[in-house]
């Protein structure tokens, strides 16, 4: 059985969950954000890795 992952909010923890899910080659996930940016305060996105945004399509 295979399911697509849906991951809930664009922010630190749904950004990490994106991360974990590509380490362990889950590679069937989305990320719905109600905004068009990533949910999460600068001094938030500093703290997390960089492979956290390498991991995500049309990144910057």
């Amino acid at each position: 059985m295979h399911n697509k992952i849906i991951i809930i909010g664009a922010g630190p923890s749904g950004l990490g969950a994106a991360y974990h899910f590509s380490k362990l080659s889950h590679t069937d996930w989305q990320i719905l954000e109600f905004n068009d940016w990533v949910s999460c305060k600068p001094n938030k996105i500093r703290q997390l890795p960089n492979e956290v945004f390498e991991c995500i399509q049309g990144s910057p």
